[in-house]
């Protein structure tokens, strides 16, 4: 399990959570019907999740916290120029859902 403070308050991911959030990420990329979207939604369901005290990631995909929500967020190679990807989380109606995809462009080192 891990623990997040979301605009204050405490949200406990356990593994169930981290399933839940995969599966509605690769539901709101499937919509977007291009390349990109395709192959990052193929990418996340291939990926092992990992969850800890420090860490909760689906291989380079991990929970951050983002803007005061809870977002899942691909972090790319740190050595090229490239762009980060991510889903911006919230919990409605005792489920997980995609609010809105974000990308941003991010300098290597």
């Amino acid at each position: 399990m891990r623990e997040f403070h979301i605009q204050g308050e405490p949200v406990e991911i356990r593994e169930s959570d981290l399933e839940a959030i995969r599966s509605a990420v690769i539901a709101r990329l499937s919509l977007e019907e291009d390349e990109l979207h395709n192959a990052l939604s193929q990418e996340l369901a291939r990926s092992i999740a990992i969850l800890g005290p420090q860490d909760s990631r689906l291989g380079r995909w991990g929970l951050t916290e983002r803007g005061g929500a809870l977002a899942l967020v691909r972090f790319p190679d740190r050595d090229v120029v490239n762009y980060i990807f991510g889903a911006t989380l919230g919990f409605r109606d005792s489920r997980w859902e995609v609010i809105d995809l974000f990308e941003e462009r991010m300098q290597g080192r």
